[in-house]
């Protein structure tokens, strides 16, 4: 069997289905984080130790169907990928070194899941693809992927929640031909599809890895510092933020106290003042007027005040004639009497 690091084979004597249940519950705490490297480095004695298990007893053939796989061992087909997962979780290891590992148990359970067509179209194509897809594929692929992954989740907590009603785990196997093992062996089935699009996600993060490790330079070696020109781009990015987080206090208080002002403009000034305002504007006006005509008789010699005199008599004068001539008319003709509807009929 193949070996990582300095991790010793498996241990021997153990049966198959004690040792993949200590594995698999070590597994389990993966995601609670509650986890040390030492459990993490026997969960990958064990599933290496079920691998040998599984190859010394020929459980799976590449010339099978899945038809031909029992329901009590489709859980051992789950043991490359998980020992996939727990390698990328083993920071005791060279990353490197786990990343080449991991990379090769998702590799070896898609294979085999491929032989016995347990994987869904989606995640062989995936597979078997060269190159990255275009975005407009990747995010279709995405939204797929999305969708049956929610689809199997909620299958599979609603066989969980039978499971431990009926008192199953997952080292026991229903052999009995019932409705019971029929769903057992779904739940499987279904874990299986899961665990094969996981393991494409899993690739492709770890690819992304591979290329951020080869930029990394060899261990006892230093990388170059930056150089003149990027830290003068950064100390002038530092002033520029010293300086609006300065500013920021008092922007805040500004926006603070705009927020609940009315949307349309308010008065400046009453209505009297605006009144007093038109008023003065007016008589500013004819003072200028004044000036102006005085500044014209002046430069013609006239009297300003004597003419201005006699046009106010004319003026008055003219009045006069006005309200006598109304007078007149007034007494002439008869109040209303330009109404039709008051004429008199005949």
């Amino acid at each position: 069997m193949e070996s990582f690091g300095d991790l010793d084979i498996s241990e021997e004597g153990i049966p198959l289905p004690a040792q993949f249940q200590r594995a698999e519950a070590t597994h389990a705490k993966i995601d609670t984080s509650d986890v040390s490297q030492e459990e993490l480095g026997d969960a990958i004695k064990d599933f290496q130790g079920c691998q040998a298990s599984i190859e010394k007893l020929s459980l799976f053939s590449r010339n099978e169907d899945k038809d031909d796989v029992s329901t009590g061992d489709l859980k051992y087909l789950l043991v490359s990928f998980l020992l996939g997962e727990v390698f990328l979780n083993a920071h005791s290891i060279d990353r490197k070194v786990a990343l080449t590992a991991a990379q090769s148990e998702f590799k070896r359970f898609l294979s085999i899941c491929e032989d016995l067509d347990l994987l869904s179209e989606l995640t062989i194509r995936q597979y078997h693809r060269e190159g990255p897809p275009d975005p407009n594929t990747k995010r279709t692929e995405k939204i797929m992927r999305f969708k049956r992954d929610k689809e199997i989740r909620t299958k599979l907590e609603g066989f969980e929640e039978k499971r431990r009603k009926a008192g199953v785990s997952n080292d026991e196997t229903q052999q009995e031909d019932s409705d019971f093992s029929e769903e057992e062996r779904e739940f499987w089935l279904l874990r299986i599809e899961a665990a094969g699009s996981k393991s494409m996600e899993h690739l492709e993060m770890m690819e992304q890895e591979f290329q951020l490790l080869a930029l990394r330079p060899p261990p006892g070696q230093e990388a170059p510092g930056p150089s003149p020109e990027v830290l003068a781009q950064r100390k002038v990015i530092t002033d520029e933020l010293i300086s609006a987080s300065r500013n920021l206090g008092t922007d805040r208080d500004r926006i603070a106290s705009n927020v609940f002002k009315p949307t349309h403009i308010l008065p400046t000034m009453t209505v009297e003042e605006f009144g007093a305002l038109e008023c003065k504007q007016a008589m500013d006006l004819k003072a200028e007027k004044e000036a102006v005509e005085r500044a014209a008789y002046e430069v013609s010699g006239a009297d300003y005040w004597s003419k201005k005199s006699s046009n106010d008599e004319e003026e008055d004068e003219a009045a006069l004639y006005k309200t006598r001539a109304w007078d007149d008319w007034k007494d002439d003709h008869q109040k209303g009497g330009g109404n039709r509807s008051t004429r008199p009929i005949h």
